[in-house]
């Protein structure tokens, strides 16, 4: 059984007052504990004060200061820690149980809601952050329910048990598509900077970006409106702007010929010092962390944990970090309108094997589990400080005939900034990217032709990026 905030509204737990003291006071030895980091911190606020708890709900919760050192003096009301996956866990008590049970806790409060937040919640404010409380805003399509917040699984790439993590993520692919990898060995500080980096380059001038406008081996710098994912949908394009940077071939090397191998486009140094530096450190440490994600997905579809190391696969691979900024509605004059036609980032799903995302703390990737559902589900996925949101992509999707799921997923913001920093893995030019042994039979025969790699993503950036000719008289 899954517990999220969803669940708690719609079955309106029991609401308990206290004082905007009590209140912050508690968040604070939250935001103290040792298990901050572990949580996911979600307010849900009730208004029903006289509607209790079903039984099933009441009894999950387990009083927050069971689990938090030196909590003597929380107050047991108002807030609990609900175990995601599993009900009536004891608190961990070895780093093996505390990282399964990070793998589904979500921190819940409640409490009565502010004439403030209520005024803002009524005038459709959408999200907040760092105050402690969040809802989903309708997003006005016609076709579209209103959004909500989805939970996602928790991988651990430092977790000595291989099955649960084979077990997570699998129930992760059939579910949604998507999960977060944490403990994937890439320091939080090195993070950090090539984060800074990116914004180093983002706020160059025009001029100097356009000096780098991606080639036709798609390396380089996109400008806002480059991109157009959801046609359909969208009006204009996409309200970002991004900066392609993949496998390093020199030019005179035979392989540069290939669609997706060549050198890349580099800012100067004098302009960004350490820049290249810093992106081909991060771009090795990425592929690094995709490879061992790629060994669990691989036995969880009944292969060899090394089927997607192979040179065919990931051991010739195509592997493009994308640096990506949403300016915001102060430098824009748009904030994402679905109804409108409005995105940061229009509906679409990924092209390759896996992508790794790493984001800033704005919120904004929404995910629809059920693409042909009418009318569609569009769900938040929260940012997670140090770990990648991962989602699979066309080809897994492909190659499992359908079994694991490449899900649609997009941007809506509220007008804020927002950085991310996308990590794309796909196979060789050559591979071809058919049904596995594994995922077909007699009564299950193969969804999806055989397609090489090359062929696919081809015909996907085609189809997604303007013509490079509408910018001959733009670059410098």
């Amino acid at each position: 059984m899954r517990l999220d905030s969803d669940d708690i509204n719609q079955h309106q737990q029991k609401h308990i007052k206290c004082s905007k003291a009590d209140h912050t006071n508690a968040q604070r030895k939250i935001n103290r504990s040792p298990y901050r980091e572990e949580s996911r911190i979600v307010f849900s606020w009730s208004r029903d004060p006289g509607r209790p708890q079903p039984p099933e709900i009441a009894s999950a919760f387990v009083p927050l200061a069971n689990l938090l050192p030196n909590s003597t003096n929380l107050e047991p009301p108002p807030l609990y820690i609900a175990p995601r996956r599993q009900f009536g866990d004891p608190p961990a008590t070895s780093d093996s149980e505390r990282i399964q049970q990070r793998s589904r806790v979500t921190v819940y409060a409640s409490g009565h809601e502010s004439g403030r937040r209520r005024a803002a919640r009524k005038s459709g404010a959408g999200s907040r952050r760092g105050s402690g409380w969040w809802w989903g805003k309708r997003s006005g399509g016609g076709m579209e329910s209103s959004t909500s917040r989805t939970s996602l699984n928790c991988i651990s790439l430092a977790d000595p048990d291989i099955q649960r993590s084979v077990a997570l993520l699998k129930q992760a692919c059939l579910d949604s598509g998507f999960f977060y990898v944490l403990d994937h060995g890439i320091s939080q500080e090195f993070m950090d900077e090539v984060f800074a980096e990116s914004k180093k380059f983002f706020e160059l001038p025009n001029s100097e970006k356009m000096k780098l406008l991606r080639n036709e081996k798609n390396r380089g710098y996109t400008p806002v409106l480059d991109e157009i994912l959801d046609p359909e949908n969208q009006v204009n394009g996409d309200y970002k702007e991004g900066y392609y940077i993949g496998v390093e071939v020199p030019a005179d090397d035979p392989q540069s010929n290939k669609p997706f191998y060549g050198p890349n486009q580099w800012p100067s140094e004098e302009v960004l010092p350490k820049w290249r530096e810093v992106m081909e450190q991060y771009h090795r440490e990425a592929l690094r962390v995709a490879k061992s994600v790629a060994r669990i997905i691989a036995l969880a579809l009944n292969l060899d944990a090394d089927f997607f190391d192979r040179p065919e696969m990931l051991g010739d691979s195509i592997a493009t970090l994308r640096l990506l900024h949403y300016e915001g509605g102060q430098k824009t004059g748009q904030v994402s309108n679905p109804s409108k036609g409005v995105y940061g980032a229009g509906a679409h799903s990924d092209y390759g094997l896996i992508t790794l995302l790493a984001t800033d703390d704005v919120v904004g990737l929404q995910i629809c589990k059920d693409r042909n559902a009418q009318p569609q589900v569009w769900e938040y996925v929260a940012p997670v400080k140090g770990g990648f949101i991962v989602n699979l992509g066309d080809m897994l999707e492909r190659w499992s005939n359908s079994i694991f799921r490449s899900t649609l997923h997009r941007v809506v913001l509220d007008g804020q900034e927002r950085y991310s920093i996308a990590f794309f893995v796909e196979p060789s030019h050559d591979c071809v990217v058919e049904c596995l042994p594994t995922c077909k039979s007699e009564t299950n025969p193969p969804k999806f032709p055989p397609i090489t790699c090359s062929a696919y993503l081809s015909q996907r950036y085609k189809d997604t990026h303007a013509d490079l000719s509408t910018y001959s008289d733009g670059k410098a």
